[in-house]
């Protein structure tokens, strides 16, 4: 056996001994504790690396890894009443990365991190949490950020009940069940069937790809039962999620990538990709954002906190009528036009490269 084997499987034993030492009696972490006094004490250095069918559980345990874990094949990370910090330092940016068909579990415990706490998971990889906390909460311009949080791919899957989140998002053919929960930010692109239920959902964002669409209601408050796929009238073909008992605490967030949307309704957020077209009339949008290709966007007797744009090919107009834009940072490589009338401005700057001159 090699070194760097001798030295894990010193590390295992340690572990495995503090958790047969700690005892099951039952404890509820606080999230907005300090540590855990009393607890034992461990930090380790380096990359943790689950592989096989090896189990790690460790129970009462503070436990700080400056480094990132990996739980590959059929391996499992099991956290009981515990606290797990990933990185001692502000600079810190370590995280989670669940492949084949590994677990993590967290069972009253909860993870944190000096900047970001993200658990990647892909393949077959399952994430399970009774009473569990993955969750930082950020005000920017006064609107809660989460940096904190769980990205799916592939057939990966999330289970997690009395819990709070960060963000949960759902790409290819992930999954998740939800109940009795609270997350920050849900952002389904997923074709398999998901649901959340007796939770509240701070905020929901959807993506819509080659859709016109029209919304003139939006979906914050209580929802008996919510179809998100259908929930504006269009179907999102991106969408497989259903809502039970549950609330929606904000206005929504809309992604569109080649679409035309009609916005009638506040919601916190549109952000365009790839040549969409927006027109937002009597709204309040938090952030009207757009990326890439040839984008049209007409604003008119709205308020919109911030304004941003980038784009790198394609010629783009703005028109901007009887608004009022909190501040806007407009940037463009080739043609952009802004056209603005009647419109109450803060910060305000177009920015072009020196060989282009902005229209305005």
């Amino acid at each position: 056996m090699n070194g760097r084997a001798l030295e894990r499987a010193a590390l295992l034993s340690y572990l495995l001994a503090l958790c047969l030492y700690a005892g099951s009696a039952a404890f509820k972490v606080d999230a907005s504790a300090a540590p855990i006094h009393g607890f034992e004490q461990v930090v380790h250095e380096g990359d943790l690396v689950l592989t096989g069918s090896e189990t790690l559980a460790m129970d009462r345990v503070n436990y700080t890894q400056i480094g990132d874990i990996y739980i590959y094949d059929n391996a499992t990370l099991r956290f009981s009443s515990s606290r797990l910090r990933l990185g001692a330092g502000a600079e810190d940016l370590f995280s989670i990365s669940i492949k084949g068909s590994g677990s993590l579990e967290l069972l009253d415990s909860l993870i944190e991190a000096p900047y970001w706490a993200r658990i990647y998971m892909n393949d077959e990889a399952r994430a399970y949490l009774n009473n569990g906390t993955v969750i930082d909460e950020h005000r920017i311009y006064g609107r809660a950020y989460y940096k904190s949080g769980f990205d799916l791919r592939g057939n990966s899957t999330i289970e997690a009940y009395n819990s709070r989140l960060g963000y949960v998002k759902l790409m290819e053919n992930a999954s998740c069940e939800i109940r009795d929960s609270f997350i920050g930010e849900l952002f389904p692109i997923s074709t398999a069937l998901s649901a959340v239920s007796r939770s509240d959902i701070e905020c929901l964002r959807l993506w819509f790809k080659d859709a016109e669409l029209t919304i003139s209601r939006g979906l914050q408050g209580h929802h008996e039962i919510l179809d998100a796929k259908t929930a504006f009238g269009a179907v999102c073909p991106t969408v497989n999620l259903k809502l039970f008992d549950s609330n929606i605490l904000e206005p929504p967030s809309i992604d569109l990538t080649n679409s035309s949307l009609d916005l009638q309704t506040d919601l916190t957020a549109v952000q365009t990709w790839n040549g969409s077209r927006v027109r937002v009339t009597g709204c309040h949008l938090w952030l009207l954002s757009s990326n890439r290709g040839e984008t049209q966007i007409e604003v008119v007797n709205s308020t919109i906190d911030h304004l941003r744009c980038s784009f790198f090919e394609g010629n783009s107009m703005y028109s901007l009528k009887g608004s009022r834009i909190g501040d806007a940072n407009l940037e463009s490589e080739v043609g952009l036009q802004v056209d603005i009338e009647d419109c109450s401005l803060g910060y305000f700057e177009v920015f072009t490269f020196p060989e282009r001159e902005p229209h305005a």
